[in-house]
């Protein structure tokens, strides 16, 4: 297959993969992990597209756009660097470890990713004329006008990532090859330092979630997945069993569901409360209605913009219950103009709020227009933090982290789809529960479910805690002259080393600095101890 014919095909997924992250959130081919094995389904290489995947997804495990933030784009990034890969016939990630020539091409990959988030931040500004366009339709009557400029912001976000992996891969493909022929034959030590660049930056991945976790309070937990593990990798290795870093993965992670159980169970106690809804209530809005609410929430960013964020989305999403509602077309209005102001949460724990939301409408139909939009402002700043934490940081942080190492290590050909029939599975099923349990039981929901919730976060970062501290020797795999991982010796000596690693990365977004101010660090470390001949590719394991 030719670049452009292969540029063309990646632009493609590439459109429709930025089209789902802002809409169903299914195929979550923004993700690196299958946004890079999908590629290269395509391009014919499955192999490929899953290593490099999983690596890229190591290294930007965290960097997901909270609120107005743009992290560099990873996604067109991944795109690149596998098509590039396949078309051009270049080894550049192995089983445990990524080549020089890799390493070389990631530089490429990652001047990719900065070029993707400056089209990703002037998608969010064109998106504000949508919602503008919205509202003026709205005063002239045509209501209809709300669906149509919504889903009219899925043309923009897909072209964002579209473009740039379009360009990167038909213009920038054909010289990497000569750039790594040039470096070989002039600049050895140049792909040596970029050998020792690659094998550190997962240490990044780790790290930013390390720093959404209580680790300054609860250390402890860390240090067990640590130790537990690298012992594991060394008492295994020593007698030979294959496959032994799963096996200490498994293990720990075992030991850390236990010890997280051990600390919730009975921590706190939730009550019922009456809820807004009452017994004697008849509801408006029949399952129809709701399951009608429930597939326009499929595309509810669609036309995410930097003014007003999500509202457009949010009117468009729950428009057919507004109009169960408002049988009066001037009230239907006034509701309508009222949900297109400001509002930004979390895309899954949304669905609560929407459910609540639909009930209250119905009990104060427009009367209180305060009580109304002060419902939704107090809900987005808590429902947010929480959504985030749990959906985003700790339930797809753990998926994505499993199926990338399983992936990375070709384990698990299929760990990818395993992790996304998983993810899929947990939030739609949230997604779908939520709103129908928020319009039922209105405001009792919100009021009771924040025990719950709390229970089951700090049961998760528990687990996280261990199993991060358990994935350093797994990942973060350093080898050098001494100490080879080639012994049981060199597995221990390259889990101590890691640590260092890890640690000046979690010390530098602790400190406040940027994921990829961080990243750029690392790589600058790694690049000087590898061309020193330091450290090398941390090759071996599973």
């Amino acid at each position: 297959m030719d670049l452009l014919t292969g540029a063309l095909l990646v632009a493609i997924w590439a459109f429709i993969a930025m089209v789902d992250a802002v809409g169903p959130k299914v195929l979550l081919g923004i993700l690196p992990l299958f946004g890079g094995f999908i590629t290269g389904i395509i391009l014919g290489d499955p192999t490929t597209g899953l290593l490099v995947g999983a690596y890229m997804q190591l290294i930007s495990l965290g960097l997901i756009p909270i609120g107005g933030s743009v992290p560099p784009d990873m996604t067109s990034a991944t795109f690149f660097f596998t098509a590039v890969a396949i078309l051009q016939g270049i080894e550049v990630v192995v089983p445990g470890g990524v080549t020089e020539t890799g390493a070389a091409l990631f530089g490429f990959a990652l001047a990719v990713a900065f070029i993707g988030q400056q089209l990703d931040i002037l998608t969010r500004t064109v998106n504000i004329s949508l919602i503008h366009a919205a509202e003026r339709k709205i005063e002239e009557g045509d209501l209809k006008a709300v669906g149509r400029f919504h889903l009219l912001g899925f043309i923009p976000w897909g072209l964002s990532r579209a473009i740039p992996t379009f360009f990167a891969v038909w213009l920038g493909g054909e010289y990497i090859e000569e750039f790594v022929i040039f470096m070989e034959k002039y600049a050895g030590w140049v792909l040596t330092g970029l050998a020792g660049m690659a094998t550190i930056l997962p240490a990044v991945g780790l790290a930013i979630l390390l720093s959404f976790l209580p680790f300054r309070k609860k250390p402890i937990y860390f240090a067990i997945g640590f130790i537990v593990s690298l012992l594991t990798l060394v008492a295994l290795y020593g007698v030979q069993i294959a496959g032994f870093d799963w096996i200490a993965l498994l293990i720990t992670s075992i030991i850390g569901v236990f010890v997280a159980w051990l600390r919730v169970r009975g921590k706190y106690e939730t009550k019922e409360e009456a809820g807004v809804l009452t017994s004697t209530y008849k509801p408006l809005l029949d399952n129809k209605t709701l399951n009608n609410v429930f597939l326009r929430f499929l595309t509810f960013e669609a036309s995410w913009n930097y003014e007003r964020m999500q509202a457009l989305g949010y009117l468009y999403t729950i428009l057919p219950g507004l109009k169960k509602i408002y049988k009066d077309e001037n009230d239907l209005k006034k509701a309508m103009k009222r949900h297109l102001e400001f509002f930004n949460c979390n895309p899954i724990i949304t669905s609560v709020i929407l459910g609540a939301n639909l009930a209250l409408e119905e009990q104060i139909q427009g009367k209180d227009e305060d009580t109304l939009r002060n419902f939704k402002a107090a809900m987005m700043g808590p429902m947010a933090g929480i959504g985030d934490a749990l959906f985003y940081f700790l339930i797809a942080g753990m998926i994505l982290l499993y199926a990338s190492t399983l992936a990375y290590h070709n384990v698990v050909m299929l760990a990818p789809i395993i992790g996304l029939v998983l993810f899929d599975a947990i939030t739609l099923g949230f997604r779908y529960w939520g709103l129908k349990t928020g319009y039922k039981r209105g405001l009792t929901m919100l009021q009771t479910m924040g025990a719950k919730f709390q229970r089951l976060r700090e049961g998760a970062e528990l687990l996280g805690l261990v199993v991060i501290g358990a994935f350093i020797p797994v990942i973060v795999k350093i080898s050098t002259p001494l100490f080879p991982i080639t012994t049981a010796i060199g597995i221990l000596f390259s889990g101590i080393l890691s640590l260092p690693i890890f640690f000046l990365a979690y010390h530098l977004i602790r400190k406040g600095y940027s994921p990829i101010r961080t990243l750029l660090i690392l790589m600058a470390v790694g690049f000087v101890l590898g061309a020193l001949g330091l450290i090398g590719l941390g090759l071996g394991g599973i």
